[in-house]
């Protein structure tokens, strides 16, 4: 609780148009700041150099965080700001070369947190995504300056600038080890684990094995010719 209670501080603290504006471009600028560290970690980085938590998903990129899926969550969150940043650079657009340039920094920002989410490989983030965007597309027509022309040009850039994301992380040959997950029901993933924890359940139901000996006990139902030195 410690992260909303700070930003509600922060944001009585510098007034609220002025947060407003610093959180437009912070929030989805830290993203992409995560989106291309994560991808550092997976290209540049062997020694695991960039990696600060000693438990992670070692050949994932993870940006900031220890895990994959909370990457991808990060970058999902900051796509609708990347649209909201657009909506308000369209509804003041007046053709000088700060609109220009701010407007080229939004959709930099949007390009680089479709690809932070692209290249986690979560089948979670990729889920939310579609949702992430369609919304967001939304969000940038909604002006007091859409009209139906231009909302067709804004589909159409999006999805282009989208599709060219997706290319450019399952495509190019210095991303290929990237964007890559699995969505095999092997023993070790949700489905194999809640598969063996109802087994655990069945015959526990009634009054449970004790706190803190999930560990243990869930070995004891495990298929045993598939344990490895890797463990639920």
């Amino acid at each position: 609780c410690v992260p909303p209670i700070a930003t509600m501080l922060l944001i009585l603290a510098i007034g609220r148009k002025l947060s407003g504006r610093v959180l437009y471009w912070s929030i989805p600028l830290f993203g992409a700041a995560s989106a291309l560290l994560g991808i550092a970690q997976v290209t540049i980085d062997p020694g695991n150099m960039l990696r600060w938590h000693a438990v992670t998903n070692e050949y994932s990129t993870t940006g900031v965080f220890a895990n994959a899926n909370h990457h991808a969550s990060l970058c999902v969150m900051c796509i609708p700001f990347t649209a909201a940043l657009g909506a308000r650079i369209r509804r003041d657009w007046q053709g000088r070369d700060s609109d220009v340039g701010k407007a080229l920094l939004a959709g930099g920002l949007f390009i680089l947190n479709v690809m932070g989410v692209l290249t986690t490989g979560s089948v979670a983030g990729y889920g939310l995504l579609a949702g992430a965007v369609l919304f967001s597309s939304l969000l940038f027509v909604r002006t007091s300056r859409s009209d139906e022309k231009g909302t067709f040009k804004v589909i159409a850039i999006s999805a282009v600038m989208l599709l060219g994301s997706i290319s450019a992380v399952f495509s190019s040959p210095v991303l290929e080890k990237l964007g890559t997950t699995n969505l095999e029901e092997t023993d070790l993933s949700r489905l194999g684990v809640w598969r063996t924890s109802s087994r655990v359940a069945d015959t526990h139901l009634a009054v449970g094995t004790g706190l803190g000996t999930f560990t243990e006990i869930y070995r004891i139902y495990e298929p045993r010719g598939t344990i490895s030195h890797v463990y639920a």
